[in-house]
């Protein structure tokens, strides 16, 4: 592993960081502690660089329509606060991976875009499906492979591709831990080496999205088949 992508906060609001805009946040559960904060005292001690996903809506907004998936809320200010936070608190910050599955949250990419690199001018950002980067594009649930047409033509420098370690499956989540019953589930090392060898013959960032259980750690399956991973990358096999 060469960095830690980091789920900020997902569709219900929840932040994983000491934020100051909402009390929504996880130093006021029982855990009570920033887990941004210690991640990236980790990052630091193991050498690894830290990237972001963030959430462009939020549920919790005004405006947020109930019961609807894609029915997110707008507070443009509450989200550049959130942003900056994110981005003046926790060292640098090598890329945003911005989710608009519930909406842009009230301020369009470009104005975020712009308001990322007045703190971190440096850090790449992008949105799912070629949305505008504009250095970065999101291939989510996606493969490795060169630029297409259309990336060409919007002049991106890099394609990351992200997808679950779980594999297909019936219940449960893709993207989060999914249920007990599919403890024993998980992509074979030797698909998941192949992707990576393609990703590096690309140029692509491969970002594989591993989701802590019930107790907060990683399924046993997934660090005895990440370790494997990481075998074959330092002996290229």
């Amino acid at each position: 592993m060469n960095y830690i992508l980091f789920l900020t906060k997902h569709h219900d609001g929840f932040c994983l960081w000491d934020t100051d805009t909402t009390e929504l946040k996880v130093t006021n559960s029982p855990l009570g502690i920033d887990v941004l904060a210690r991640l990236k005292h980790s990052c630091d001690k193991y050498g690894l660089k830290l990237a972001l996903y963030c959430l462009a809506g939020d549920w919790t907004w005004p405006g947020a329509k109930d019961g609807k998936y894609m029915g997110g809320g707008h507070n443009p200010e509450t989200k550049k606060a959130q942003l900056a936070e994110l981005l003046t608190r926790y060292g640098p910050i090598e890329f945003l991976w911005m989710d608009t599955a519930v909406g842009l949250g009230g301020l369009d990419r470009k104005p975020t875009i712009d308001w990322i690199h007045r703190f971190q001018p440096n850090a790449f950002v992008g949105y799912p499906h070629k949305g505008m980067g504009p250095r970065m594009t999101m291939r989510e649930m996606g493969r490795p492979g060169p630029f297409d047409e259309v990336e060409k033509e919007r002049g991106y420098l890099v394609a990351e591709f992200t997808y679950p370690i779980l594999p297909p499956h019936e219940g449960g989540a893709n993207w989060f831990y999914s249920l007990p019953k599919h403890d024993n589930l998980c992509k074979k090392a030797g698909d998941l080496y192949k992707h990576y060898v393609e990703g590096v013959q690309y140029g692509n960032i491969f970002s594989l999205n591993v989701g802590p259980g019930y107790d907060g750690k990683l399924r046993e399956i997934d660090v005895k088949t990440l370790r494997e991973v990481g075998e074959m990358i330092r002996t290229d096999n």
